[in-house]
């Protein structure tokens, strides 16, 4: 029982300091750029024909 609960202290603790570092919002921003080019590659292919 305490083994589980010093797993879940240190699972938020791991957490919370991903959250504040900005990786996760970082992350994001990264995937969102990707998604934005592949989506204007697809929009140049739909009106170049």
């Amino acid at each position: 029982m305490a083994a589980a609960f010093v797993c879940v202290i240190l699972a938020g603790g791991a957490v919370w300091r991903m959250l504040s570092s900005g990786l996760v919002i970082d992350h994001a921003l990264l995937s969102a750029s990707h998604h934005m080019q592949g989506a204007a590659s697809w929009v140049i292919d739909v009106f170049s024909f």
